[in-house]
């Protein structure tokens, strides 16, 4: 009579697997679970198996197979400890450690991209982007990665107007890693990985009745290839004037802005943003007496429809002319600055960043303009940068523009005279502080 016999041997490894801390003929069941765990990153997004309405964040610190652990990068110059947390975007709850997050109230079958990052007090921040048509149409992610460790984001449909989400292109209410093949979590290498502040924002308080400001830099710039987005600030006075700001010292541990009269009070500011070196930027030289300049980017854009600073600066001249820049033509080759006389000297460069936080349309007869932000940054601690544009009009106004409110979700920006025509946008940049 036949016998059946159970199996009574195992698959093993002959080596020992140092990565994996695990010895010589290790099973392999036991080999595969010391893969999965090594796989983990420290505050790796995921969705739950089987998926449901739950996003999962990893901790900051990932243990290993081999009983070593895995950090993320110090943000605040300190290791984070931040908990396993899950965030519900049907219940719109989370659990485990903080994380800050306010669901927007949005249109159902709009798009919004919410990315997350691991804040210097140890929680976890969520920003969301202005509601779009479509994935392809949403910010870049890079916007809303504000100040600490870059964690990443998922992309995301609305499902009620109460601010409740799926991700994008999801056949019910639920959180996947990917739908139909295309990703909708998005991670940062390492989990959080990234850097830790890979920007600088900041003000700088100006004394009353000076006409230069000078700054330095916590950490020196490895060179002078970086650029500078300035902006003045005061808003506290009811009627400040409207100065021109320009950078005239360049280092690589600051730079020097000057102003085109000296302050009127002890209430002004300059905000300026070093942005990260991932976006196009540059400085392009302005000929003697010219009264415009027209960079050609290196890569070609999409199309015309992509933000822009600009910002005229000179760091050779012990006198320079301080004009304001108006932005005159695009195109997704390049664009043309402007301003309303000609250089005085070959010393001139235009310097420049393609990225915007967002656009909105200023209006004729118009001296200033309340600007929504597309999030609420819970206190007035960042920077915000802007620039006129006019495309339409042969001989646009040339004005200084000044910050003269800011609240945690909203800004003023004034200029001296009314506006000439209805064909004027405000471009603006706005990041948290570093």
């Amino acid at each position: 009579m036949p016998i059946t016999k159970g199996q009574t041997f195992q698959d093993v490894n002959q080596l020992p697997l140092n990565t994996l801390g695990l010895p010589a003929r290790s099973q392999v069941d036991t080999v595969l679970a010391g893969v999965d765990k090594d796989l983990g990153a420290p505050l790796r997004l995921s969705q739950s198996f089987p998926a449901d309405a739950i996003l999962h964040i990893a901790p900051s610190a990932q243990i290993n197979s081999d009983g070593g652990a895995t950090y993320s990068d110090s943000v605040g110059g300190l290791i984070q400890n931040f908990v396993a947390s899950t965030v519900d975007f049907q219940t719109q709850t989370t659990g485990g450690g903080t994380v800050n997050i306010t669901f927007p109230a949005s249109t159902v079958g709009q798009f919004r991209r919410c990315a997350f990052y691991l804040n210097a007090d140890g929680t976890v921040s969520a920003t969301f982007s202005v509601e779009a048509a479509s994935v392809g149409a949403l910010q870049n992610a890079g916007i809303l990665l504000l100040a600490g460790t870059h964690i990443g984001w998922v992309d995301l449909e609305c499902t009620d107007i109460a601010g409740k989400f799926k991700t994008a292109g999801s056949a019910t209410s639920i959180i996947e890693s990917q739908v139909g093949g295309t990703p909708r979590v998005a991670r940062i290498r390492g989990g959080g990985g990234g850097s830790g502040v890979p920007w600088i924002a900041a003000e700088a308080s100006i004394a009353s009745s000076v006409s230069t400001v000078s700054v330095s830099f916590p950490t020196p710039q490895n060179d002078l290839s970086y650029v500078i987005l300035p902006q003045l600030v005061n808003t506290v006075d009811g009627s400040p004037m409207f100065i021109q700001v320009e950078i005239t010292t360049k280092t690589v541990n600051g730079f020097t802005v000057s102003l085109s009269s000296p302050t009127d009070s002890i209430n002004y500011k300059v905000g300026y943003i070093i942005p990260l070196k991932a976006f196009p930027m540059g400085e392009s030289s302005i000929g003697n007496t010219n009264l415009s300049v027209s960079p050609v980017f290196d890569l070609q854009q999409h199309s015309a429809n992509y933000g822009l600073l600009a910002f005229m600066q000179n760091i050779v001249d012990a006198s320079p002319q301080f004009q304001p820049v108006v932005v005159t033509t695009k195109s997704a080759t390049g664009f043309t600055a402007s301003w309303n006389a000609g250089a005085d000297s070959a010393n001139y460069k235009l310097a420049y960043f393609v990225n915007a936080t967002g656009q909105k349309d200023i209006g004729a007869a118009a001296s200033s303009l309340s600007v929504n932000l597309p999030i609420n940054y819970g206190n007035t601690n960042y920077v915000v940068v802007g620039m006129i544009h006019n495309i339409v009009d042969a001989s646009p106004q040339f004005q200084p523009a000044v910050i003269t409110a800011k609240s945690s979700s909203s800004f003023t920006i004034s200029w001296s005279d009314p506006t000439d025509s209805a064909n004027y946008k405000l471009i603006y940049y706005a990041l948290s502080f570093s």
